[in-house]
């Protein structure tokens, strides 16, 4: 018999719902059109049912990956379009597309054909995918033609996925957008190109809607950007609690492997958090948490269920039970996904806690 929900562990997760809306607001502005708010995978581990619940007012539509996570959506009361970017899998998906009123993406032959010949093709409103250079999901180019043009189907609109937006000294983004322009030059239909980066980025990949993924959970998603986060707010905050402090002596060594040795003695503190939380195990030693308002560096490899941290900064010895911050918005998620050699999404999405939610 499973304990967990009665014993949850001691990481904390701390959603701030304002703050997504006012990403929201921000980059829907930018983009000059309307805005998916893409709760998939759990809203990028933010919880989509509270996440869809708070944006209903504001937002055009939501975005998912799965039928399945569209109708946990729609329970929640959600009257606007919702986009399933992987489409059906089969025929029972089908169905559940046509009785909640889903918008599917239909990106293969198969899938395309199997909804043609539903008995209620003409009562659901698909999106073709095309595939304009990204390589992954969608028709080819040069094969969108002859489905656009299928009388089968009510096409809602056309969407295709930017491959390197995130990077603005790729111009493979301009090509994309050129492709997927000469595509839809003939046709009076919705489209969708701009991710969070696109809005951003590069204007031209701009239609009429946008998709606003990780910018709306606070992390810019351009690199190198100079803007600054002046108008992005983090959403998520991660505490942990510590759980012990020990005065090491030179010489000794923190954790699994022996892997930090102490070069002087110096005050350790552990955190109750670990790789079974989410935490990536694979952090250099550029990683630090925040704990009483000064940056303390992590060392010696990431357990399971504790890290170790640095005291040697702080003023004082840190207490039992204080909350040192992993991320939030006094200490950008970003810093801990550049020290993990990861990106801000992985972290968002693999860390798990008490969730509690802010407004």
């Amino acid at each position: 018999m499973s304990t967990t929900s009665n014993y949850p562990r001691s990481v904390q997760v701390s959603v701030h719902l304002d703050a997504i809306l006012h990403n929201y607001q921000q980059l829907r502005g930018r983009a000059n059109s309307k805005a998916f708010a893409v709760i998939k995978a759990d809203a990028y581990g933010h919880g989509a049912d509270a996440v869809a619940s708070y944006l209903s007012a504001h937002a055009d539509g939501f975005a998912v990956v799965t039928v399945g996570e569209a109708i946990a959506v729609r329970d929640t009361g959600v009257e606007q379009p919702i986009l399933v970017l992987q489409g059906p899998q089969d025929d029972e998906d089908i169905d559940a597309i046509y009785r909640h009123n889903l918008w599917p993406a239909l990106h293969d032959e198969a899938q395309i054909a199997a909804v043609a010949n539903h008995r209620n093709a003409l009562d659901i409103e698909p999106w073709l995918k095309v595939d304009s250079g990204m390589g992954r999901l969608g028709v080819r180019l040069d094969s969108a033609n002859q489905y656009l043009q299928q009388n089968h189907l009510r096409w809602r609109g056309v969407l295709s996925h930017l491959a390197s937006a995130d990077d603005p000294k790729n111009t493979f983004t301009s090509e994309q957008a050129s492709r997927f322009a000469a595509l839809l030059g003939q046709y009076d239909i919705d489209c969708s190109l701009a991710n969070s980066a696109g809005v951003l980025a590069w204007p031209e990949t701009q239609r009429h809607w946008a998709r606003l993924g990780i910018g709306l959970y606070g992390s810019h998603p351009v690199e190198g950007h100079t803007d600054g986060n002046d108008f992005l707010q983090a959403a998520m905050t991660v505490t942990a609690p510590v759980i012990s402090v020990k005065h090491l002596e030179r010489g000794q060594t923190v954790g699994y492997s022996q892997t930090y040795v102490c070069d002087e003695a110096m005050p350790v503190a552990y955190l109750g958090i670990g790789y079974a939380d989410g935490l990536s195990r694979v952090i250099s030693s550029a990683a630090d948490v925040l704990l009483n308002e000064c940056r303390c560096p992590i060392i010696g490899r990431v357990s399971m269920d504790s890290i170790a941290v640095d005291c040697r900064g702080l003023s004082g010895v840190p207490e039992l039970g204080q909350q040192a911050i992993l991320w939030g918005p006094s200490h950008p998620v970003e810093r801990m996904a550049e020290a993990a050699g990861t990106i801000t999404y992985e972290l968002l999405t693999h860390i798990t806690g008490q969730r509690r939610y802010t407004d």
